[in-house]
């Protein structure tokens, strides 16, 4: 509806759960703005429908040149084509220039699709999931387990970014408002919710931390989202992406950052160049959005963490095709195939098995934050902590910290920024951590501790020690060919032992070097 999207994507099996994306682009053009004169609708213009047309046989072109057959083609369109006065004619056109079929989603398939593509974006989701286009919203919830995707029937409104602002804008002391009935939007989603019929073990809200989780899709929520990271308290927030970047709803619904989007929209070519991924168009639609998420805290039941998706339909047509034993792949162990130098498998599950001995068997009494530091991590750290071995000592720490930011795990799909941050700091600390850092990257660094809880801060850096133990003992990466220590964390009161056995004449005076590194950690005062 705010624009068309062209994209290739690559499913090979061994990556194909991250949809990598060979090429993307997108065409500036709303099918949405476009079907409107003032407060009159009228049919999609041809002068419209000719310049997509040229976009579309660009695209085709491109598609030739990537050797993409016609047959794994697909054209999906959504609200803006569904409701336009000429919608089948124009599809029909788009038939004509370029021999594509476009598949008009219905709402309810628009709605599915959309929770897929947000499924595709996380290595699990629970909660309520919405997608905000430029025409309409869709309200849905979604449960996955083990590469199934479980979910209602999606309930889909019209209440798009550009729906919402369309002929509903007035200045009223400096500050834009939208003019729209609030009750009754509050009312429809309150409905929406009761129509969607969320599974009990959803509804129990003490099930989770102070509410539900939100996952958001969408041009206008990925928009409030880099609104959120630009007052993020981690400034300048420190990862580009959208996609795995959560905050919570209180922060999300505050006054000050709604304060701040209203004053964003009065000067929006002043806030597109100030904000990350912030176009003049999309800070002025920021006074609807506002309003949305307000209408949100008011209709839905309380709400806890907010996570914020790049996946939409393109990416759910592709995701619900995939097997479940691929859905259910995590997305931060399938993204280390990507580096220069993967830690061989019989060798990465043997250095795992080694970094996860260290971490006792329950998560008491130091619980919150345990979870950051799950058996997937543990495999994702010991897959990646060889492959920056080689690289000169003087930048080893950076390369690492690097590696989800901009580094070769920059632009892999379904990380959250949690792994991406803990990744980065656990191979920082694995090669010497923050004191060994280029002052260039102290900054980044900063920040993406930040981005973790105090108590996930310490999980990371224990395991990224251990992880250097084994990167010191086994320097040759060959884990698996030779037991050299045992490794035991249990707890003592309300501390950790941890306990490493030389095995097979390994030198002391090492292995008294590198537990005296780990034993650090434990003296410092603040988390």
């Amino acid at each position: 509806s705010n624009g068309i999207r062209f994209s290739i994507t690559d499913l090979t099996p061994a990556t194909a759960r991250l949809l990598p994306t060979v090429y993307a682009s997108r065409a500036d053009i709303s099918l949405y703005d476009a079907q409107w004169e003032g407060s009159e609708k009228v049919p999609i213009p041809e002068s419209v429908t000719s310049q997509i047309i040229q976009e579309f046989r660009r695209f085709k072109c491109i598609c030739a040149d990537f050797k993409v057959p016609d047959t794994h083609v697909r054209i999906l369109a959504t609200e803006a084509t569904r409701v336009a006065l000429n919608g089948k004619e124009f599809c029909m056109s788009i038939k004509d220039a370029t021999g594509w079929e476009v598949n008009l989603l219905s709402k309810e398939d628009e709605g599915k699709v959309g929770a897929y593509g947000i499924a595709s974006s996380f290595s699990e989701v629970r909660g309520l999931v919405m997608d905000l286009g430029g025409g309409s919203t869709q309200l849905n919830w979604v449960w996955t387990e083990r590469g199934h995707v479980n979910m209602g029937k999606a309930v889909s409104m019209p209440y798009g970014a550009a729906a919402l602002m369309k002929g509903n804008v007035k200045k009223v002391r400096n500050a834009s408002w939208i003019r729209l009935d609030f009750q009754l939007i509050i009312a429809n989603l309150k409905s929406a919710y009761e129509r969607i019929a969320p599974p009990e073990k959803l509804k129990d809200a003490s099930s989770h931390a102070h509410g539900i989780p939100l996952y958001l899709s969408g041009g206008g929520f990925r928009g409030w989202g880099f609104h959120l990271m630009h007052f993020h308290h981690s400034s300048p927030y420190p990862i580009p992406v959208i996609n795995g970047f959560s905050s919570p709803f209180s922060t999300v619904n505050s006054q000050h950052i709604i304060s701040a989007a209203i004053a964003a929209s009065e000067d929006p070519e002043a806030a597109s160049s100030d904000m990350h991924r912030i176009s003049s168009r999309r800070a002025s639609q920021f006074p609807a959005i506002a309003k949305l998420v307000d209408c949100l805290a008011k209709a839905l039941p309380p709400l806890s963490t907010v996570h914020f998706a790049q996946g939409g339909v393109r990416e759910g047509l592709l995701f619900e095709t995939l097997a479940p034993e691929v859905r259910m792949k995590a997305p931060l162990v399938e993204a280390t195939a990507l580096l220069p130098r993967v830690t061989p498998p019989d060798d990465a599950a043997a250095a795992a098995r080694l970094i996860s001995a260290a971490l006792p068997p329950t998560a008491q009494p130091i619980e919150a934050g345990f979870g950051v530091v799950d058996s997937s991590f543990c495999s994702a750290l010991a897959r990646s902590l060889y492959a920056h071995a080689g690289v000169p000592k003087d930048i080893r720490t950076a390369v690492g910290l690097l590696v989800g930011v901009t580094g070769t795990l920059a632009g892999s799909f379904g990380i959250s920024h949690v792994d991406r941050a803990a990744l980065g700091i656990a191979l920082c600390e694995a090669h010497g951590g923050r004191s060994k850092l280029p002052h260039a990257q102290l900054h980044l660094y900063d920040g993406l501790m930040g981005i973790l809880t105090d108590k996930e801060r310490w999980w990371v850096r224990y395991v990224g020690r251990v992880a250097g133990l084994v990167l010191e003992l086994w320097p040759a990466g060959n884990v698996s060919a030779a037991k050299r220590i045992e490794v035991n964390g249990e707890w003592d009161k309300d501390a950790i032992k941890l306990s490493l056995a030389s095995v097979r004449g390994l030198d002391a005076a090492l292995l008294d070097e590198e537990a005296d590194w780990i034993s650090k950690l434990g003296k410092k005062k603040k988390w």
